[in-house]
């Protein structure tokens, strides 16, 4: 379930250290053999089928956030890119992703608890985080991982319709550096879906809130076109005034102003491999 996927100030940069830092490792027993696929020509963003999943914000999301994906749509679209309602199958993609997680964290991380180093930690909730992943049991696993192979199953016959999906980054804005995450309510079923199945995906900087809080738009991929995810992402950036926008945080760092802890966290283009 671990992603490791390239961070740069735009998609053509990740896609150079994609190409760099992909393929075949014959020190690395899970790297892909096959290789990657060779960048899209710009012109061939026009002959993309690209759906775009209405989220549901009303639960657990800000309206500041709905709002700048719906211009980031509009503005992809008017680049000469087709954009079509469409809905994920509805499958617990965020649940069964998480309990794969929990548990292979646990097994990855046993020794800490052992030996008692995790009581060490910083993190008060370090010490009882695998006490509650060791609640999960072996049946639970292995029907997650059955559940899993019908995510990837329905996944495929919905990619056979569409090359690509768009949907928010995050349902909501960024929190404030000062914010525990562990207050935060995340919800993110399309990054749970991609993460879950397998699947390329990218997240682009698609505006601020009026506060100046960064707000994010991802593009999710078949398994293994990581290229046209690029080539969407290239098109909108392109298009978008986001990508020479420096945010305040770099502009303060720069100038060597000292920041607050209340200054917003900021991401840059950020892909992850399928």
């Amino acid at each position: 379930m671990d992603k490791l996927g390239p961070m740069a100030r735009s998609a053509e940069d990740c896609e150079a250290i994609l190409h760099a830092v992909g393929g075949s490792d014959p020190l690395d027993d899970w790297s892909a053999a096959e290789p990657l696929p060779r960048p899209l020509p710009a012109a061939t963003a026009k002959a993309l089928k690209v759906a775009r999943v209405r989220l549901d914000f009303s639960k657990s999301g800000e309206r500041e956030a709905e709002t700048a994906f719906d211009q980031a749509v509009s503005a992809l679209e008017a680049t000469g890119i087709s954009v079509r309602e469409a809905k994920l199958p509805s499958l617990p993609f965020e649940e069964v992703a998480g309990l794969v997680i929990q548990a292979e964290a646990a097994s990855a991380f046993e020794d800490l608890f052992k030996d008692g180093r995790a009581r060490k930690m910083a993190d008060p909730n370090a010490p009882i985080s695998n006490a509650a992943a060791r609640v999960i049991t072996a049946a639970d696993y292995v029907k997650a991982l059955r559940i899993r192979t019908l995510c990837q199953k329905a996944m495929a016959e919905f990619f056979s319709d569409w090359d690509l999906l768009l949907a928010p980054a995050e349902m909501m804005t960024a929190p404030l550096a000062d914010v525990s995450l562990e207050d935060v309510e995340w919800s993110d079923p399309v990054g749970g879906m991609s993460t879950l199945c397998g699947l390329p995906a990218i997240s682009v900087p698609c505006g601020f809130t009026r506060s100046g809080v960064p707000v994010g738009l991802q593009i999710v991929g078949r398994r293994r076109q990581e290229a046209a995810v690029l080539r969407a992402a290239a098109a909108y950036e392109a298009a978008a005034p986001w990508a020479a926008h420096v945010p305040p945080a770099v502009t303060a760092l720069a100038a060597g102003t000292a920041l607050s802890a209340g200054r917003p966290s900021t991401r840059s283009s950020s892909a992850r491999r399928g």
